[in-house]
């Protein structure tokens, strides 16, 4: 039986390009290689902007952002949150 595959774009991001190559085995991941982050808030931001940068969206969009607190910990998947493409709205929302 044939998996199901995603219907849309999954962005893998990551400061490790070890990891990115890893991850660009899995059809449909689109692997962006990032600086680190010590914020959540920050990797939100590094999505929107390779989200954007790499066509899958514009400021009009959003996203959806998994990540694990505190950062670096395997099997800390801990947040999901639904974010805009645009980095003001971003930034209004307060802080994380």
């Amino acid at each position: 039986m044939e998996k199901p595959k995603p219907r849309v774009p999954i962005l893998a991001l990551t400061p490790k390009p070890g990891t990115a190559r890893r991850l660009c085995l899995t059809w449909g991941l689109h692997c962006v290689v990032t600086q680190e982050v010590d914020r959540f808030k920050g990797a939100v931001v590094n999505a929107a902007r390779a989200a954007r940068a790499d066509g899958f969206g514009d400021e009009n969009d959003f996203i959806v952002v998994t990540a694990g607190v505190p950062f670096n910990t395997p099997g800390s998947t801990n947040i999901l949150r639904v974010a805009p493409l645009d980095e003001q709205r971003i930034f209004a929302g307060g802080p994380e």
